[in-house]
């Protein structure tokens, strides 16, 4: 599985090794973005809830769907989603999380 980097510092981006930075949608790079900062299972209605409040319950539905193709064209295994819940796997770059690390092993 490739790994994942994640910029949010500046001009958000994602990408793996050897390729440019994917070109994502808004929606979808927060998404991912999400995933990234909050490890772990999340059901799929709190995110559809999270990102597409204003879609109406079965157009939030379809906006997920539609991110996380997205999502796993570019990241493929990467991202995990059942019927119920959406994770991020694997190794993950992040510039936010690397400095959240070092602001705290700094105290």
């Amino acid at each position: 599985m490739p790994r994942l980097a994640v910029t949010l510092l500046g001009a958000p981006a994602a990408s793996t090794p050897g390729s440019p930075p994917f070109a994502l949608g808004a929606k979808a790079l927060a998404l991912l973005a999400y995933l990234t900062l909050e490890p772990g299972p999340h059901s799929r209605e709190s995110l559809a809830t999270l990102l597409w409040s204003d879609s109406g319950d079965a157009g939030a539905r379809a906006s997920l769907r539609q991110s996380l193709k997205q999502l796993r064209h570019c990241f493929g295994d990467a991202i995990v989603a059942d019927r119920r819940t959406v994770q991020l796997v694997g190794p993950v770059d992040c510039d936010v999380l690397t400095f959240l690390t070092a602001a705290r092993q700094d105290d």
